[in-house]
C-alpha cells in the first residue's frame, strides 16, 4: 500500500509539472508584423514576420492561392519553430496565408492575412534567392549545378564563373541564360582546385535588374594527410572510465579545413570490434575524452576529413582494455 501511494503521489507530481510547463495558448494574442493584411506588393519575394511567444513549441504557417475558402494550390504547409520565413512566389496574383502558434498543451486561433503580387516587371527590389551551393561551399565533385529561385518577371539571368575572385581570370564568361540554373562540368569548363567567385544577376526588357549575387566556393580534391594516434598507446590497461585520447595530424594546410574524428570500437560477446563511440569535431583539436566507459576491449583510430568531404586513410588502430 504504501509503495502504491508514493506511486500514485509521483505521477500526480509528475503531471501537475507537465501542465506548469505548458501553457494554454488560447488566450495569448499572435502579433503579426509583416506583411501588413491586405499589402499590394511589387517584390515576388515576401518575409513573413511575426512576434515569438515564449510560451510557444512551433508556428503552423500556411500560404494558399488565392484564398482558403477557394484553395486553387497550397504552396506552403509547415512548422517552424523560430519567428521568420522569407519566400519566394513564381506568379503575380492573390495570395492568402494563415498562422497559428501552438505546444503539446494547446493552440491560438489561426491569424488570417491575404497580400497580393501585382503586375510590376520591375526587378529593382525584387531579390533573388540562391538554392545552391551554399555560400563558401566546398566540394570534391567534378560537376556543380548553379541554381536559384526563377523571377516571374526575369527575361534572362546573367552568369559567370571566376578562378580566386572577381579580378580572376573566367572559367564561365559572361553569359545570358533562360534558365533558372546552370551545369559546370569538368567535361566542358576544366575547373582544377583552388578557390572560385561566382555570380547571378535576372534582367529583363523593362529594363530592370535584381541586384548581382556574388558568392564563393572552393574545389578540394586532396585527401588529408593521416593522423597518428599517440594515446592511450598499443595494449595500455586501465582501470579508470575516462579516457583522454591524443593524436598527431597532418594538414598542410593547402585545401580546405581539416577536422577530426575519434572512432572508438568496442569487442562484442562475439569477439568481434563494432564503433561505440564517434566523437566528430568541428574545430581544429589534437584531443577529446571520452567518459563513462564500461570495462571490455576496445580499439581506437582517428581518421581526419576536410569540407570537401575528402578523407584521410585511418591511423594505425590502437589497442587498450579497461578492467
Amino acid at each position: 500500500m504504501k509503495y502504491l501511494i508514493i506511486l500514485c503521489v509521483t505521477i500526480s507530481l509528475l503531471f501537475t509539472s507537465s501542465c506548469m510547463f505548458d501553457e494554454d495558448l488560447k488566450e495569448y494574442p499572435l502579433t503579426i508584423n509583416s506583411p501588413n493584411d491586405s499589402l499590394l506588393s511589387a517584390d515576388f519575394t515576401i518575409t513573413f514576420w511575426w512576434e515569438h511567444i515564449i510560451e510557444a513549441d512551433s508556428y503552423h504557417i500556411q500560404i494558399v492561392r488565392p484564398s482558403f475558402t477557394a484553395t486553387e494550390i497550397m504552396l506552403l504547409d509547415t512548422i517552424m519553430t523560430h519567428n521568420m520565413l522569407t519566400y519566394t512566389f513564381d506568379k503575380k496574383g492573390v495570395y492568402a496565408w494563415r498562422i497559428r502558434a501552438q505546444n503539446n498543451k494547446s493552440e491560438t486561433p489561426y491569424y488570417v492575412r491575404t497580400f497580393t503580387i501585382d503586375n510590376t516587371i520591375d526587378l529593382v527590389e525584387q531579390e533573388l534567392l540562391i538554392i545552391s551551393p551554399r555560400a563558401d561551399f566546398a566540394t570534391n565533385a567534378n560537376s556543380i549545378e548553379f541554381k536559384w529561385v526563377a523571377l516571374q518577371a526575369a527575361d534572362d539571368y546573367l552568369f559567370s564563373v571566376q578562378k580566386d575572385n572577381a579580378e580572376g581570370e573566367y572559367v564561365v564568361e559572361p553569359v545570358l541564360l533562360y534558365s533558372n540554373n546552370y551545369v559546370l562540368d569538368n567535361s566542358i569548363s576544366v575547373f582544377e582546385e583552388g578557390a572560385y567567385f561566382w555570380t547571378v544577376q535576372a534582367r529583363n526588357s523593362l529594363p530592370s535588374k535584381t541586384q548581382k549575387i556574388e558568392r564563393t566556393f572552393f574545389v578540394d580534391r586532396t585527401s588529408p594527410g593521416t593522423p597518428g594516434a599517440i594515446f592511450p598507446v598499443r595494449d595500455t590497461a586501465l582501470i579508470i572510465k575516462t579516457v583522454n585520447f591524443s593524436w598527431e595530424r597532418y594538414d598542410d594546410g593547402a585545401g580546405t579545413n581539416v577536422y577530426d574524428s575519434v572512432f572508438v570500437l568496442k569487442e562484442n560477446v562475439s569477439g568481434d570490434f563494432e564503433i561505440y563511440r564517434r566523437i566528430k569535431h568541428t574545430s581544429i583539436v589534437t584531443e577529446t575524452t571520452v567518459t563513462s566507459l564500461v570495462s571490455g576491449n576496445y580499439r581506437w583510430y582517428v581518421q581526419s576529413f576536410d569540407m570537401a568531404e575528402n578523407a584521410s586513410q585511418p591511423s594505425v588502430i590502437a589497442y587498450f582494455s579497461i578492467e
